[in-house]
Protein backbone atom coordinates (compact mmCIF):
# COMPACT_ATOMS: atom_id res chain seq x y z
CA UNK A 1 0.00 0.00 0.00
CA UNK A 2 1.66 3.23 -0.78
CA UNK A 3 1.69 5.62 1.97
CA UNK A 4 0.48 9.11 1.81
CA UNK A 5 2.66 11.91 2.45
CA UNK A 6 1.50 15.25 3.86
CA UNK A 7 4.23 18.16 4.20
CA UNK A 8 3.64 19.59 7.33
CA UNK A 9 4.80 23.99 8.20
CA UNK A 10 5.24 25.70 11.39
CA UNK A 11 4.74 29.65 10.40
CA UNK A 12 6.09 32.00 12.75
CA UNK A 13 7.10 35.98 12.22
CA UNK A 14 10.58 35.08 11.05
CA UNK A 15 10.99 31.48 10.24
CA UNK A 16 9.04 28.96 9.07
CA UNK A 17 10.03 25.24 9.15
CA UNK A 18 8.19 22.73 6.70
CA UNK A 19 8.71 18.78 7.49
CA UNK A 20 7.72 16.05 4.89
CA UNK A 21 6.04 13.20 6.57
CA UNK A 22 4.88 10.00 5.27
CA UNK A 23 2.60 6.86 6.58
CA UNK A 24 -0.48 5.15 7.44
CA UNK A 25 -2.02 3.43 10.47
CA UNK A 26 -0.20 5.32 13.30
CA UNK A 27 3.38 4.41 11.78
CA UNK A 28 4.59 7.40 10.40
CA UNK A 29 8.45 8.34 8.84
CA UNK A 30 9.63 11.96 8.18
CA UNK A 31 11.68 11.79 4.92
CA UNK A 32 12.82 15.25 5.06
CA UNK A 33 12.99 18.70 6.25
CA UNK A 34 14.20 22.28 6.24
CA UNK A 35 13.79 25.75 7.48
CA UNK A 36 13.83 29.62 6.50
CA UNK A 37 14.55 33.05 8.08
CA UNK A 38 12.86 35.74 7.81
CA UNK A 39 14.25 38.11 4.87
CA UNK A 40 13.91 42.03 6.04
CA UNK A 41 13.51 42.74 2.53
CA UNK A 42 10.20 40.12 2.44
CA UNK A 43 6.81 39.91 4.07
CA UNK A 44 6.29 37.46 6.47
CA UNK A 45 4.09 35.52 3.99
CA UNK A 46 6.97 34.51 1.94
CA UNK A 47 8.57 32.24 4.25
CA UNK A 48 5.90 29.57 3.34
CA UNK A 49 7.16 29.74 -0.73
CA UNK A 50 10.78 29.41 0.75
CA UNK A 51 9.76 26.37 2.51
CA UNK A 52 8.46 25.04 -0.75
CA UNK A 53 11.12 26.04 -3.01
CA UNK A 54 13.51 24.19 -0.47
CA UNK A 55 11.26 21.04 -0.37
CA UNK A 56 11.08 20.82 -3.85
CA UNK A 57 15.13 21.24 -4.32
CA UNK A 58 15.12 17.78 -2.32
CA UNK A 59 12.86 16.28 -4.38
CA UNK A 60 10.45 15.33 -1.47
CA UNK A 61 6.94 14.91 -2.82
CA UNK A 62 3.91 15.15 -1.10
CA UNK A 63 0.01 14.83 -1.36
CA UNK A 64 -1.28 17.48 1.02
CA UNK A 65 -0.27 20.08 2.79
CA UNK A 66 -1.20 21.29 6.74
CA UNK A 67 0.01 24.61 8.14
CA UNK A 68 0.54 25.23 12.14
CA UNK A 69 1.03 29.21 12.85
CA UNK A 70 2.96 30.30 15.99
CA UNK A 71 1.55 31.08 19.22
CA UNK A 72 2.31 34.78 18.68
CA UNK A 73 0.01 35.44 15.50
CA UNK A 74 -3.35 34.23 17.42
CA UNK A 75 -4.69 34.66 20.88
CA UNK A 76 -6.13 32.22 23.45
CA UNK A 77 -9.20 32.86 25.49
CA UNK A 78 -11.11 30.11 27.84
CA UNK A 79 -14.68 30.60 27.55
CA UNK A 80 -17.60 28.71 28.87
CA UNK A 81 -20.52 27.97 26.47
CA UNK A 82 -23.82 27.36 28.11
CA UNK A 83 -24.02 24.47 25.07
CA UNK A 84 -22.98 21.22 24.96
CA UNK A 85 -23.15 19.86 21.33
CA UNK A 86 -20.31 20.74 19.12
CA UNK A 87 -22.50 22.12 16.83
CA UNK A 88 -24.84 24.48 18.70
CA UNK A 89 -21.53 25.48 20.30
CA UNK A 90 -19.97 26.39 16.66
CA UNK A 91 -23.01 28.36 15.87
CA UNK A 92 -22.70 30.33 19.25
CA UNK A 93 -18.65 30.61 19.82
CA UNK A 94 -18.68 33.85 17.53
CA UNK A 95 -20.83 35.94 19.72
CA UNK A 96 -19.15 34.13 23.15
CA UNK A 97 -15.56 35.75 21.19
CA UNK A 98 -17.18 39.10 20.33
CA UNK A 99 -17.46 39.17 23.56
CA UNK A 100 -14.14 38.22 25.31
CA UNK A 101 -12.30 40.23 22.81
CA UNK A 102 -13.91 43.14 22.63
CA UNK A 103 -13.71 43.01 18.76
CA UNK A 104 -15.97 42.83 15.65
CA UNK A 105 -16.30 38.77 14.65
CA UNK A 106 -15.72 39.85 11.29
CA UNK A 107 -11.93 40.77 11.54
CA UNK A 108 -11.55 37.74 13.24
CA UNK A 109 -10.55 34.12 12.52
CA UNK A 110 -11.97 31.29 15.08
CA UNK A 111 -10.56 27.88 15.94
CA UNK A 112 -12.17 26.21 19.23
CA UNK A 113 -11.75 22.96 20.94
CA UNK A 114 -13.86 21.51 23.89
CA UNK A 115 -12.15 20.83 27.03
CA UNK A 116 -14.59 19.67 29.70
CA UNK A 117 -18.41 19.18 29.57
CA UNK A 118 -21.26 18.94 32.06
CA UNK A 119 -24.67 20.05 33.02
CA UNK A 120 -23.93 23.60 33.25
CA UNK A 121 -21.94 23.39 29.61
CA UNK A 122 -19.02 23.35 28.16
CA UNK A 123 -15.63 24.78 28.56
CA UNK A 124 -14.15 25.87 25.45
CA UNK A 125 -10.68 26.76 24.51
CA UNK A 126 -11.14 29.59 21.92
CA UNK A 127 -8.05 30.94 19.56
CA UNK A 128 -8.48 34.28 17.49
CA UNK A 129 -6.37 35.54 15.13
CA UNK A 130 -6.67 38.82 12.78
CA UNK A 131 -8.87 37.53 9.44
CA UNK A 132 -7.03 40.14 6.91
CA UNK A 133 -3.18 38.50 8.04
CA UNK A 134 -4.65 35.24 8.07
CA UNK A 135 -6.14 35.48 4.24
CA UNK A 136 -2.96 37.71 3.31
CA UNK A 137 -0.94 34.65 4.74
CA UNK A 138 -2.84 32.10 2.85
CA UNK A 139 -3.29 33.69 -0.70
CA UNK A 140 0.23 34.16 -0.17
CA UNK A 141 0.83 29.97 -0.07
CA UNK A 142 -1.85 29.53 -2.74
CA UNK A 143 -0.15 31.38 -5.41
CA UNK A 144 3.14 29.17 -4.67
CA UNK A 145 0.98 26.08 -5.08
CA UNK A 146 0.69 25.56 -1.39
CA UNK A 147 -3.42 24.52 -0.36
CA UNK A 148 -2.82 23.44 3.15
CA UNK A 149 -6.12 21.44 4.48
CA UNK A 150 -5.99 23.45 7.34
CA UNK A 151 -4.31 26.37 9.56
CA UNK A 152 -3.98 25.40 13.10
CA UNK A 153 -2.00 26.70 16.23
CA UNK A 154 1.25 25.68 17.27
CA UNK A 155 0.26 24.43 20.64
CA UNK A 156 -2.99 21.78 19.34
CA UNK A 157 -0.40 20.44 16.68
CA UNK A 158 2.37 20.06 19.41
CA UNK A 159 -0.42 18.52 22.24
CA UNK A 160 -0.80 15.90 18.87
CA UNK A 161 2.76 15.34 18.42
CA UNK A 162 2.84 14.57 22.24
CA UNK A 163 -0.29 12.32 21.99
CA UNK A 164 0.68 10.40 18.90
CA UNK A 165 4.88 9.43 20.00
CA UNK A 166 3.34 8.14 23.06
CA UNK A 167 4.93 10.93 25.13
CA UNK A 168 3.69 12.19 28.79
CA UNK A 169 0.33 12.90 27.11
CA UNK A 170 -0.97 9.59 27.92
CA UNK A 171 -0.55 9.75 31.66
CA UNK A 172 -2.90 11.98 33.07
CA UNK A 173 -1.14 13.06 35.62
CA UNK A 174 1.52 14.34 34.30
CA UNK A 175 2.02 18.19 32.88
CA UNK A 176 3.60 18.68 29.85
CA UNK A 177 5.89 21.41 28.72
CA UNK A 178 7.19 22.78 25.69
CA UNK A 179 10.00 25.36 25.50
CA UNK A 180 10.83 27.11 22.38
CA UNK A 181 13.22 30.44 21.87
CA UNK A 182 9.96 33.00 22.31
CA UNK A 183 7.38 30.78 24.39
CA UNK A 184 6.18 28.28 26.04
CA UNK A 185 3.84 26.03 25.77
CA UNK A 186 1.69 24.40 28.34
CA UNK A 187 -0.47 20.88 27.81
CA UNK A 188 -2.79 19.07 30.30
CA UNK A 189 -4.16 15.51 28.98
CA UNK A 190 -7.94 14.92 28.80
CA UNK A 191 -10.28 11.70 28.19
CA UNK A 192 -10.61 10.64 24.79
CA UNK A 193 -14.04 12.94 24.58
CA UNK A 194 -12.34 16.13 25.14
CA UNK A 195 -9.40 17.97 23.92
CA UNK A 196 -6.77 18.47 26.39
CA UNK A 197 -6.03 21.90 28.48
CA UNK A 198 -3.57 23.78 26.99
CA UNK A 199 -1.80 27.37 27.61
CA UNK A 200 0.92 29.42 25.93
CA UNK A 201 3.19 32.78 27.39
CA UNK A 202 5.92 34.47 25.20
CA UNK A 203 9.11 34.53 27.35
CA UNK A 204 12.05 35.65 26.24
CA UNK A 205 15.39 33.82 26.21
CA UNK A 206 17.10 36.33 28.60
CA UNK A 207 14.77 35.51 31.29
CA UNK A 208 15.54 33.18 34.53
CA UNK A 209 13.84 29.87 32.45
CA UNK A 210 13.63 28.42 35.93
CA UNK A 211 12.43 30.60 37.80
CA UNK A 212 9.48 31.46 35.47
CA UNK A 213 8.69 28.13 34.71
CA UNK A 214 8.36 27.42 38.72
CA UNK A 215 5.75 30.69 38.69
CA UNK A 216 3.40 29.87 35.89
CA UNK A 217 3.68 26.11 36.23
CA UNK A 218 1.59 26.07 39.47
CA UNK A 219 -1.02 28.64 38.44
CA UNK A 220 -1.76 26.70 35.08
CA UNK A 221 -2.13 23.55 37.22
CA UNK A 222 -4.64 25.03 39.46
CA UNK A 223 -6.76 26.96 36.70
CA UNK A 224 -6.75 23.75 34.80
CA UNK A 225 -9.88 21.38 35.60
CA UNK A 226 -8.47 17.96 36.10
CA UNK A 227 -9.95 15.09 37.32
CA UNK A 228 -6.67 13.47 38.90
CA UNK A 229 -3.92 15.55 40.60
CA UNK A 230 -0.65 15.99 38.40
CA UNK A 231 2.18 14.58 39.70
CA UNK A 232 5.20 15.42 37.22
CA UNK A 233 6.43 17.49 34.89
CA UNK A 234 7.77 16.72 31.37
CA UNK A 235 10.10 19.28 30.16
CA UNK A 236 11.37 19.44 26.62
CA UNK A 237 12.15 21.65 23.52
CA UNK A 238 15.10 23.53 24.83
CA UNK A 239 15.83 22.62 28.40
CA UNK A 240 19.79 23.71 28.31
CA UNK A 241 19.01 26.69 30.30
CA UNK A 242 16.59 24.70 32.56
CA UNK A 243 17.57 23.37 36.64
CA UNK A 244 15.57 20.53 36.66
CA UNK A 245 16.45 20.07 40.28
CA UNK A 246 15.83 23.52 41.56
CA UNK A 247 12.48 23.16 39.46
CA UNK A 248 11.57 20.29 40.92
CA UNK A 249 12.16 21.55 44.39
CA UNK A 250 10.56 24.66 43.57
CA UNK A 251 6.64 23.00 42.43
CA UNK A 252 7.21 19.71 44.48
CA UNK A 253 6.87 18.14 41.42
CA UNK A 254 9.21 15.55 39.57
CA UNK A 255 10.87 16.94 36.75
CA UNK A 256 11.76 14.66 33.44
CA UNK A 257 13.06 15.78 30.39
CA UNK A 258 12.61 13.84 27.10
CA UNK A 259 13.89 14.49 23.17
CA UNK A 260 11.36 15.32 20.96
CA UNK A 261 12.99 14.72 17.62
CA UNK A 262 14.25 11.39 19.02
CA UNK A 263 10.66 10.12 19.99
CA UNK A 264 9.46 11.12 16.02
CA UNK A 265 12.49 8.94 14.98
CA UNK A 266 14.18 11.27 13.41
CA UNK A 267 17.62 11.68 13.04
CA UNK A 268 20.29 14.23 13.62
CA UNK A 269 20.99 14.04 9.33
CA UNK A 270 17.23 15.03 8.80
CA UNK A 271 17.09 18.28 10.98
CA UNK A 272 19.29 20.75 10.72
CA UNK A 273 20.74 22.78 13.59
CA UNK A 274 18.95 25.64 13.15
CA UNK A 275 15.42 24.21 13.54
CA UNK A 276 14.71 23.81 17.09
CA UNK A 277 12.46 20.58 18.51
CA UNK A 278 9.46 22.84 19.45
CA UNK A 279 9.70 24.11 15.78
CA UNK A 280 10.30 20.30 14.73
CA UNK A 281 7.18 19.26 16.85
CA UNK A 282 4.93 21.44 15.73
CA UNK A 283 5.24 20.83 11.90
CA UNK A 284 5.18 17.14 12.90
CA UNK A 285 2.04 17.59 14.61
CA UNK A 286 0.83 19.93 11.55
CA UNK A 287 1.48 16.87 8.71
CA UNK A 288 -0.42 14.28 10.94
CA UNK A 289 -3.80 16.26 11.01
CA UNK A 290 -3.69 14.73 7.68
CA UNK A 291 -2.49 11.68 8.24
CA UNK A 292 -3.78 10.72 11.15
CA UNK A 293 -7.41 11.74 10.05
CA UNK A 294 -7.68 13.78 13.67
CA UNK A 295 -10.13 16.65 14.48
CA UNK A 296 -8.93 19.56 13.36
CA UNK A 297 -8.62 22.79 15.25
CA UNK A 298 -9.05 24.72 12.04
CA UNK A 299 -8.78 28.49 11.18
CA UNK A 300 -8.84 28.21 7.37
CA UNK A 301 -12.73 26.71 8.20
CA UNK A 302 -13.93 29.79 9.66
CA UNK A 303 -12.42 32.25 6.89
CA UNK A 304 -11.57 30.27 3.49
CA UNK A 305 -12.96 26.40 4.03
CA UNK A 306 -10.75 24.26 2.07
CA UNK A 307 -12.12 23.07 -0.79
CA UNK A 308 -8.83 21.45 -2.82
CA UNK A 309 -10.62 17.68 -1.96
CA UNK A 310 -14.12 19.02 -2.54
CA UNK A 311 -12.81 20.01 -6.33
CA UNK A 312 -11.67 17.22 -7.11
CA UNK A 313 -14.39 14.77 -6.23
CA UNK A 314 -16.67 17.72 -8.19
CA UNK A 315 -14.41 16.87 -11.41
CA UNK A 316 -14.33 13.61 -10.87
CA UNK A 317 -18.21 13.14 -10.34
CA UNK A 318 -18.94 15.17 -13.11
CA UNK A 319 -16.32 13.54 -15.70
CA UNK A 320 -18.30 10.05 -14.22
CA UNK A 321 -21.83 12.13 -14.96
CA UNK A 322 -21.09 12.80 -18.78
CA UNK A 323 -19.51 9.42 -19.30
CA UNK A 324 -23.07 8.13 -17.56
CA UNK A 325 -24.97 10.10 -20.13
CA UNK A 326 -23.14 9.53 -23.23
CA UNK A 327 -23.16 5.38 -22.33
CA UNK A 328 -27.11 5.90 -21.83
CA UNK A 329 -27.56 7.91 -24.69
CA UNK A 330 -25.23 5.29 -26.80
CA UNK A 331 -27.77 2.31 -25.62
CA UNK A 332 -30.83 4.19 -25.80
CA UNK A 333 -29.94 4.44 -29.87
CA UNK A 334 -28.75 1.37 -30.32
CA UNK A 335 -32.18 -0.09 -28.59
CA UNK A 336 -33.94 2.33 -30.63
CA UNK A 337 -32.35 0.89 -33.69
CA UNK A 338 -33.10 -2.61 -33.00
CA UNK A 339 -36.87 -1.51 -32.31
CA UNK A 340 -37.05 0.02 -35.50
CA UNK A 341 -34.99 -2.57 -37.35
CA UNK A 342 -37.60 -5.21 -35.54
CA UNK A 343 -40.43 -3.06 -37.02
CA UNK A 344 -39.47 -2.65 -40.16
CA UNK A 345 -39.01 -6.59 -40.89
CA UNK A 346 -42.35 -6.67 -39.40
CA UNK A 347 -43.97 -3.96 -41.81
CA UNK A 348 -42.02 -6.05 -44.63
CA UNK A 349 -43.29 -9.63 -43.53
CA UNK A 350 -46.74 -8.40 -43.13
CA UNK A 351 -46.64 -6.40 -46.40
CA UNK A 352 -45.22 -10.15 -47.75
CA UNK A 353 -47.89 -11.95 -46.22
CA UNK A 354 -50.81 -9.97 -47.52
CA UNK A 355 -49.40 -10.22 -51.03
CA UNK A 356 -49.30 -13.82 -50.93
CA UNK A 357 -52.60 -13.95 -49.78
CA UNK A 358 -53.91 -11.31 -52.11
CA UNK A 359 -52.17 -13.25 -55.21
CA UNK A 360 -54.33 -16.58 -54.10
CA UNK A 361 -57.07 -15.30 -52.82
CA UNK A 362 -57.84 -12.28 -55.38
CA UNK A 363 -55.26 -13.19 -57.95
CA UNK A 364 -53.94 -9.74 -57.76
CA UNK A 365 -51.23 -7.54 -56.60
CA UNK A 366 -51.99 -6.44 -52.54
CA UNK A 367 -52.50 -2.83 -52.28
CA UNK A 368 -51.41 -1.08 -48.94
CA UNK A 369 -54.79 0.91 -48.76
CA UNK A 370 -57.03 -0.59 -50.16
CA UNK A 371 -60.62 -0.20 -48.90
CA UNK A 372 -61.33 -3.68 -47.08
CA UNK A 373 -64.21 -5.45 -49.14
CA UNK A 374 -66.44 -8.35 -47.98
CA UNK A 375 -65.12 -11.82 -48.54
CA UNK A 376 -68.56 -12.83 -49.90
CA UNK A 377 -68.68 -10.22 -52.21
CA UNK A 378 -65.31 -10.50 -53.64
CA UNK A 379 -66.08 -15.18 -53.89
CA UNK A 380 -68.84 -14.17 -55.77
CA UNK A 381 -66.86 -11.64 -58.52
CA UNK A 382 -64.26 -14.68 -58.94
CA UNK A 383 -66.82 -17.05 -59.51
CA UNK A 384 -68.76 -14.77 -62.01
CA UNK A 385 -65.07 -14.46 -63.53
CA UNK A 386 -64.91 -18.28 -63.56
CA UNK A 387 -67.91 -19.19 -65.20
CA UNK A 388 -68.12 -16.45 -67.99
CA UNK A 389 -64.14 -17.96 -68.99
CA UNK A 390 -62.50 -14.49 -68.93
CA UNK A 391 -59.87 -15.78 -66.61
CA UNK A 392 -58.88 -18.45 -63.66
CA UNK A 393 -57.07 -21.44 -63.20
CA UNK A 394 -58.34 -24.95 -65.05
CA UNK A 395 -60.88 -26.63 -62.34
CA UNK A 396 -59.33 -30.42 -63.61
CA UNK A 397 -57.65 -30.39 -59.86
CA UNK A 398 -60.37 -29.97 -57.36
CA UNK A 399 -57.80 -29.69 -54.83
CA UNK A 400 -57.24 -26.18 -56.01
CA UNK A 401 -58.11 -23.26 -54.07
CA UNK A 402 -60.07 -22.21 -56.75
CA UNK A 403 -61.76 -25.09 -57.16
CA UNK A 404 -62.68 -25.74 -53.28
CA UNK A 405 -64.02 -21.70 -53.27
CA UNK A 406 -66.48 -22.32 -56.18
CA UNK A 407 -67.64 -25.33 -54.36
CA UNK A 408 -68.17 -23.78 -51.34
CA UNK A 409 -69.92 -20.37 -53.20
CA UNK A 410 -72.42 -23.22 -55.14
CA UNK A 411 -73.35 -24.83 -51.76
CA UNK A 412 -74.13 -21.05 -50.46
CA UNK A 413 -76.18 -20.66 -53.59
CA UNK A 414 -78.04 -23.53 -53.55
CA UNK A 415 -79.49 -23.42 -50.29
CA UNK A 416 -82.82 -22.00 -50.20
CA UNK A 417 -83.91 -18.61 -51.78
CA UNK A 418 -84.74 -16.06 -48.58
CA UNK A 419 -82.28 -18.15 -46.86
CA UNK A 420 -79.41 -15.14 -45.73
CA UNK A 421 -76.31 -16.46 -45.17
CA UNK A 422 -73.52 -13.83 -43.67
CA UNK A 423 -70.60 -15.54 -44.00
CA UNK A 424 -67.94 -13.64 -41.94
CA UNK A 425 -64.52 -16.21 -42.67
CA UNK A 426 -63.71 -18.45 -44.84
CA UNK A 427 -60.45 -20.57 -43.96
CA UNK A 428 -58.88 -22.86 -46.76
CA UNK A 429 -55.91 -25.03 -45.61
CA UNK A 430 -54.21 -28.22 -47.33
CA UNK A 431 -56.88 -30.72 -46.83
CA UNK A 432 -59.86 -28.80 -44.88
CA UNK A 433 -62.07 -26.11 -45.24
CA UNK A 434 -63.48 -23.44 -42.61
CA UNK A 435 -66.87 -21.48 -42.78
CA UNK A 436 -67.82 -18.85 -40.13
CA UNK A 437 -70.73 -17.24 -40.35
CA UNK A 438 -74.55 -16.69 -39.91
CA UNK A 439 -77.93 -16.99 -40.86
CA UNK A 440 -81.59 -15.68 -40.50
CA UNK A 441 -82.37 -18.67 -37.98
CA UNK A 442 -81.60 -22.08 -37.03
CA UNK A 443 -83.34 -23.83 -39.92
CA UNK A 444 -81.67 -21.46 -42.38
CA UNK A 445 -78.41 -22.57 -40.79
CA UNK A 446 -79.50 -26.44 -41.07
CA UNK A 447 -80.35 -26.26 -44.53
CA UNK A 448 -76.79 -24.77 -45.49
CA UNK A 449 -75.58 -27.96 -43.31
CA UNK A 450 -77.77 -29.82 -45.95
CA UNK A 451 -76.27 -28.27 -49.11
CA UNK A 452 -72.93 -29.08 -48.26
CA UNK A 453 -73.78 -32.54 -47.71
CA UNK A 454 -75.92 -32.44 -50.61
CA UNK A 455 -72.84 -31.35 -52.98
CA UNK A 456 -70.87 -33.85 -55.32
CA UNK A 457 -67.61 -32.51 -54.43
CA UNK A 458 -68.48 -31.82 -49.87
CA UNK A 459 -68.80 -33.26 -47.20
CA UNK A 460 -69.54 -31.39 -43.69
CA UNK A 461 -67.65 -32.39 -40.55
CA UNK A 462 -67.25 -31.11 -37.36
CA UNK A 463 -69.32 -27.99 -36.90
CA UNK A 464 -69.98 -25.44 -33.56
CA UNK A 465 -73.54 -24.20 -32.48
CA UNK A 466 -73.92 -21.41 -30.16
CA UNK A 467 -75.59 -22.50 -26.66
CA UNK A 468 -77.42 -18.55 -26.53
CA UNK A 469 -81.14 -19.52 -27.80
CA UNK A 470 -81.31 -17.15 -30.83
CA UNK A 471 -78.47 -17.05 -32.15
CA UNK A 472 -77.85 -19.06 -35.66
CA UNK A 473 -74.11 -18.49 -35.50
CA UNK A 474 -72.19 -21.56 -36.99
CA UNK A 475 -68.44 -22.31 -37.80
CA UNK A 476 -68.39 -25.97 -39.82
CA UNK A 477 -65.85 -27.54 -41.30
CA UNK A 478 -66.15 -29.09 -44.59
CA UNK A 479 -63.54 -31.82 -46.79
CA UNK A 480 -63.54 -32.79 -50.22
CA UNK A 481 -65.40 -36.39 -50.57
Amino acid sequence: MEQQKCLGIYLSADKAVGIVLAGHTGHYKVLGCCSAQRDPQQDDTSLSAVIAEKISAKKLKYDEVSVAIDCSLYTQHDLHSEFGDHKQIANTIRFDAEEAVATDATELAIAFDITNTDDSGSDVTVYTAKRDMMTDMLNSMLQKGLDPTAIEPDIVCLGRFIEKNNTPLTDRNKLAVIISGSACYLIMPSDSHHAPCVRSFLMSPSQDITSVLAREVPITIASMPTAEPVTSISVSGRIENINSEEFSLKTGLDVTTIDLAEKAGADASQCPEDITPSDFAAAYGAALAELSRTKKTDFRKDFMPYEGRLRTIQTALRIFSIAATLMIIAVGANFQKSVYDASRQTKELKKSLYEDQAMIIFREPYIEKEEKRKFSSKLARELNKVKSGRSGPSFGDDSSVTARLTFILEAINNTKKGNKIKIDNISIRSKTMSVKGSTANGIYRDNFFKEIDKHKKLKKGSFTRPRTVGDSGFTVSIELK
